[in-house]
């Protein structure tokens, strides 16, 4: 059987059979999204979601694309939008990380 990663609910029915289990994964995903947002920037800017990829060879471009769009799914399955967390990186960094 092929899981087709596109369509999420499916996804997760074969994945997680456990009807218990696989909700304790969406809730999990749905907190990401609420309540970690700080988190789920963090997790973008190491992953270049904001910036342009500058690796010095193909292999390390190709793995630095996988970690952004392993991100970008984080994203999309919380339900937040990339372009709201990057105003949660506006940060003054002269000031000791304040905003």
């Amino acid at each position: 059987m092929k899981i087709k990663f596109e369509n999420w609910p499916n996804w997760f029915r074969t994945v997680w059979g456990d009807d218990q289990r696989r909700m304790e994964v969406i809730r999990g995903y749905v907190g990401f999204g609420g309540q970690f947002k700080a988190t789920l920037a963090d997790i973008a800017l190491r992953n270049h979601v904001f910036a342009p990829i500058n690796e010095p060879n193909a292999h390390l471009a190709a793995i630095a694309e996988g970690r952004r769009q392993c991100a970008l799914e984080i994203f999309k399955l919380a339900n937040v939008d990339h372009l709201a967390l990057f105003e949660l990186t506006k940060i003054d960094r002269t000031q000791g990380g304040t905003k």
